[in-house]
């Protein structure tokens, strides 16, 4: 069995840079992921709102899950829809 030097282990600068782009994109994809996907769960309504602009726009009928589906500065706000058939006891 040979061993192999420190010499041959040892990474070029080009294999380097790669492997730095590499990390870099992995993080700015898991970013921009994070940033842009929603979650509405069960008997819930969701709409999202621009907060630049003020824009509203849904509403969004759950169970959905959506992965890059909207702008990182538009935030998705969910809430419970309640219905209400009869009367209130005094």
């Amino acid at each position: 069995m040979s061993r192999r030097t420190e010499e041959e282990l040892r990474l070029s600068a080009r294999g380097i840079g790669i492997l730095i782009f590499l990390v870099i994109t992995l993080i700015a994809v898991a970013i921009i992921g994070v940033t842009t996907t929603y979650s509405i769960g069960i008997s819930e309504v969701g709409i999202l709102v621009n907060t630049y602009s003020g824009e509203v726009s849904g509403p969004i009928a759950g169970p959905t899950t959506q992965f890059f589906a909207k702008a990182p500065w538009t935030s998705s706000t969910r809430t419970m829809p309640s219905i209400f058939t009869g009367n209130i006891p005094l």
